[in-house]
């Protein structure tokens, strides 16, 4: 499989996870009777966790440019928001910074599969 193809692929799964994220957020709010502050810590917890495993899953799949999938995940995780949930968010421009400082553990996690991959393959050669 050709690179840019390889990346269309991934790029196509990273939108895929991060909505399936915001199914999987949805599905575990309560019934609307927690307050903003557990809003706001279960919705966190399944962002970081998602977006982080499956950065270090698309970094070891397509090592070049690791930081590039958890960002296109955010994004598309918080612009799905607006369709699946009822309200969502603050105001974007502070929205959009907060949800790039979430994305730096799945950048760090793209990052470890990135230097993993690089290691297995100098290992085989």
């Amino acid at each position: 499989m050709k690179t840019s193809d390889k990346t269309f692929v991934l790029v196509v799964c990273s939108a895929l996870v991060a909505i399936a994220a915001m199914f999987l957020f949805s599905w575990l709010q309560s019934d609307g009777e927690s307050t903003t502050k557990e809003y706001m810590f279960l919705w966190e917890k399944v962002f970081v966790v998602t977006i982080a495993l499956f950065s270090f899953v698309f970094g070891l799949l397509e090592p070049s440019s690791p930081w590039r999938w958890p960002l296109v995940m955010a994004y598309v995780h918080y612009f799905s928001g607006f369709f699946i949930m009822e309200h969502w968010g603050q105001i974007p421009p502070f929205e959009l910074v907060y949800i790039t400082v979430l994305s730096l553990p799945g950048i760090a996690t793209g990052y470890l599969g990135s230097f993993l991959r690089k290691k297995i393959v100098t290992a085989q050669v």
